[in-house]
């Protein structure tokens, strides 16, 4: 009891004041919780959030003209994917599938995007875009990276694309270009120049004089930046873009003489068409030539099927002239026994086929290696098959094997392809070759990664083949970087036909029976090919009519 009554007050006061003071830091350490809590939200709101499979995000279009829509994602590893398929709905993209060859491709404007499953590469009109992960195929559909697909397909699309990843939708406004990209196609009689437009315009002018044409679009709004950062290439030798008040005025720049010329566009795609003929040649004598607008209008699914149709074969002698290539145990050059085996393959091929096949060297010649595919793309070839005869510095090794283009996964393929491409050693010019580190793969072989898939197939069926022709060693299908194969745009393999530093096998190899079991073992394998590649290829565009 405090008998005290002031001294009772002040006790009081200063209890009062210890509890206020208590009180203090216990809200102080409270607002910041909540403080963190916020913004830990905040900060999840701004990043990829992981979801199921059966996840979604919305498309919208605030002022039309297409209807809102849910596109499918889900995770896989750090990364959000979209469903190509459900997107590609929601905008109303012109598509094509080929599901025999795993690729869907997009059509925008004048522009085509092919995405290819187990890819990371993706091909974009002339361009090839390598995402950070592969385009993958689950559920029946193609999916990509989000993120990466976004920011490519934005710098295409003719609207405004806009990703609210805190609301999971993705906003689509009209652009305020209606003339938005230009390609350039050189074809086998002149060039074609494709226009990607949003709406039809009255075109004026297309005069022609003086090594110039000029054309004007009414009412255009242009993406002068994107026409003007895009390459000129086949007759034109530069584009002058004018916006006036009331229209667009392109002015193209050319080369060469143009024997005759057309514009029309299409009223369907809207796509301008301009057509520069520099030489007469038959439509029937080449496929490339550029078709006047009643004759146009040709089936793209015939067109694919024809892209696909394996008729010119290409077999590629390695090593030759200086470059012995291995020299066997008893001294038998690794450069005459391939050849030998492609002369006796050419002589199969004509006789039981109508194919067209071609050699990179027919006699004993040196031909540098990035020759080689460069003259296979030029020649037509929709196959490329590379043969060699292996070594090693262990004597007792032995049997084939068959690689395509990837990066080395193991140090024994490593070490065939350090042997093949040693022969740089021998040309002139090495600074043109790059070591085929993990890197610089990626860069050297986007020609070729189309192929991959394909490459590996026919790699694998030649394995089978030689098994069954030769009864020797199978090694089994193996990927590693040689540069014989970098740059070739089709399916390409290189087929190491045995072991000639082993005696036993040196001895096969000088055999003329051997070497056609050789040849006849390679020679059915691009027939199965073949037929396999084109059953699938008629099946899947049967399935798309």
């Amino acid at each position: 009891m405090c008998y005290n009554k002031n001294s009772c007050r002040e006790t009081i006061y200063c209890q009062d004041e210890v509890s206020r003071n208590a009180r203090e830091p216990l809200l102080s350490v409270l607002i910041r919780y909540i403080y963190l809590i916020l913004t830990g939200l905040i900060l999840l709101c701004a990043y990829d959030i992981p979801v199921r499979a059966e996840q979604s995000l919305a498309v919208k279009f605030p002022v039309g003209p297409l209807p809102d829509a849910q596109v499918n994602v889900r995770q896989s590893g750090d990364l959000l994917y979209i469903d190509l398929n459900s997107f590609a709905d929601a905008l109303n993209i012109h598509t094509y599938i080929n599901n025999a060859k795993g690729k869907i491709q997009f059509t925008v404007g004048a522009i085509r995007i092919i995405f290819t499953t187990d890819n990371a590469f993706v091909v974009v009109g002339s361009e090839v875009i390598q995402f950070p992960a592969e385009v993958i195929w689950a559920s029946e559909r193609f999916w990509a990276p989000l993120d990466a697909f976004l920011n490519t397909f934005t710098g295409i699309y003719p609207a405004e694309i806009e990703f609210e990843r805190y609301s999971w939708t993705i906003n689509i406004r009209p652009s305020k270009f209606d003339t938005y990209a230009i390609e350039y196609n050189l074809k086998g009689n002149g060039t074609l120049i494709r226009i990607s437009c949003s709406k039809l315009f009255d075109i004026s002018g297309a005069a022609l004089r003086n090594k110039r044409l000029s054309i004007t679009l009414l009412g255009a709004k242009i993406n002068r930046k994107a026409f003007e950062s895009t390459p000129v290439s086949g007759a034109v030798k530069k584009l002058i873009v004018e916006e006036l008040p009331e229209a667009v005025q392109l002015t193209f720049k050319l080369n060469t003489n143009i024997l005759e010329h057309t514009v029309w566009q299409d009223e369907n795609t809207y796509q301008i068409n301009i057509s520069l003929i520099t030489k007469r040649i038959s439509s029937e004598s080449d496929s490339e030539a550029i078709i006047l607008p009643n004759e146009e209008i040709a089936d793209f699914l015939e067109d694919e099927q024809e892209k696909w149709k394996i008729d010119c074969i290409v077999i590629d002698p390695g090593h030759g002239g200086k470059d012995p290539g291995a020299i066997g145990a008893t001294g038998l050059y690794e450069k005459t026994v391939v050849l030998d085996i492609a002369l006796r393959l050419q002589k199969l091929i004509k006789k039981e086929t109508d194919l067209k096949v071609v050699l990179t060297r027919d006699d004993d010649t040196f031909i540098p290696l990035k020759n080689r595919t460069k003259f296979a793309n030029q020649a037509g070839g929709k196959l490329f098959i590379s043969l060699h005869c292996n070594s090693s510095k262990y004597k007792s090794a032995h049997g084939f094997e068959t690689f395509f283009l990837k990066p080395a996964r193991n140090e024994s393929a490593m070490e065939v392809a350090l042997l093949e491409n040693s022969v740089i050693k021998y040309e002139e010019s090495r600074s043109q070759y790059q070591d085929l580190t993990e890197e610089n793969y990626i860069l050297l072989a986007m020609a070729q990664a189309e192929f991959a898939r394909e490459s590996e197939s026919l790699a694998a069926i030649v394995q089978n083949k030689l098994k069954i022709h030769t009864q020797q060693n199978d090694r089994g299908v193996d990927q590693a970087g040689f540069y014989v194969l970098v740059g070739a745009s089709m399916p390409a393999i290189l087929v190491e036909t045995g072991f000639i530093s082993n005696k036993r096998e040196e001895k096969l190899h000088k055999t003329k029976k051997f070497r056609q079991k050789v040849a006849q073992a390679v020679f059915d394998s691009i027939m199965e090919f073949k037929r396999q590649e084109e059953r699938k290829s008629a099946a899947t565009s049967s399935a798309q009519r």
